[in-house]
Formats: C-alpha cells, structure tokens, sequence
C-alpha cells in the first residue's frame, strides 16, 4: 500500500484531485449509506456525485461528466463530496439547493469548525449526525476497507422535512442533533426523549 491510500479521504472518493479521477479514489461503506436509504424510504433517490458505476446504488445519478455544481438539484438527494479544495464549492452548492426546497443529505468531513465558510454553512443546516469511530470508506477495485481516515466524519442534514424519521434512521450511526433556529441549542434525541416523557 503506497503513502497516498493511507491518507484520509478527500470524500466520497478519496485522495482525487480532478474530477475525471473520481472513480479511482474511495466510496461511501454500506454502513453509513444504510441511514441515507432508511431516510429516503429504502433507496437513496438521487447521488449527485457519484461515478458511472453508481456504487451507492442510487435510483438516479450524475457522474463527474455532469458537473453537478452547475445543475439544478432534483427535489431530494444524496451528497458525498470530494473533501480536498472542492468540498467548499459543494457545501455552498448545497445550501443554495436547499433553499429552493431540495431536501440533502452530505456526508463530509468534521474537521472544518474553525473556517469562517464552514461555520456560515453549519448554521444553516438543522439535522446533523456526528458519526460514532473513524469511517473505513471502500476501495472501489476491490472493495477493500481503507483504513487511516485522521479526520471524524458527520452527516448534515439540509431541507429535512420528517425531523422523527431523520432521528430514527441515523441514531444508529452516532450522535444525531437538531435545532429550529441559530438561536436553539442543539437538542440531543435522548433530551428530546426525556423532554416528551416529562
């Protein structure tokens, strides 16, 4: 195994630089695209970045020859961006989409608090979930686990419209967390719980 494989994962697909390299970096385990589907009722409906092999099984994709930061999202989909330079492009991308009313669910690196771009973004997502253990993401040759990811990883929720079903399908992955506004606090589901049952 060369230095580069043990580096952590540029995203959905690991250490690629362009996007016509995508399909040779690192995709998303099934662990984790297990909640996405739950979520979306048993099968994710849209990947916007994916590659032509669609490994996340998606009923519609875009693979790089679609450049989907110049697409109109459809109306509910699935987002693991390259996390290098580009993950910026995407999250803004995102945000924008789910203005519009598109429901999306990223899975992105959690090593970004300090960027003022990402602190912008984090506040306008409602439903996030701090995924428990380092992510094993998949070597798309063999199916390998690549182990070696330094940074934690976290799915964010933007436009969710069924706040139960989010907790319901992500709490088994980690830490799920929602909020109404910047000026909540988040509410852990267990407090949430607690809160009902008072």
């Amino acid at each position: 195994m060369d230095n580069s494989e043990r580096k952590a994962p540029t995203g959905f697909i690991g250490n690629v630089k362009s996007r016509d390299k995508m399909d040779l970096g690192w995709q998303t385990p099934p662990e984790l695209l297990y909640p996405v589907a739950t979520y979306f009722g048993g099968q994710i409906p849209f990947d916007v970045c994916t590659t032509k092999d669609n490994p996340v099984n998606a009923a519609e994709f875009w693979t790089p020859d679609v450049n989907a930061l110049n697409c109109i999202w459809p109306g509910s989909c699935f987002c693991n961006p390259p996390y290098g330079k580009s993950m910026r492009a995407w999250v803004e991308k995102a945000v924008e989409q789910s203005s519009s009313g598109t429901e999306i669910i990223l899975l992105l690196s959690a090593a970004r608090w300090e960027q003022g771009w990402w602190q912008e973004f984090i506040s306008k997502a409602r439903h996030v979930c701090f995924i428990r253990g380092r992510v094993s993401f998949i070597r798309p040759g063999t199916g390998d686990r690549v182990s070696g990811n330094t940074y934690a990883n976290m799915f964010v929720g933007l436009g969710i419209r069924r706040q139960d079903d989010w907790v319901e399908a992500f709490k088994q992955v980690g830490l799920c967390m929602y909020w109404s506004s910047l000026n909540d606090v988040p509410t852990h589901t267990a407090y949430q719980q607690y809160l009902k049952r008072s």
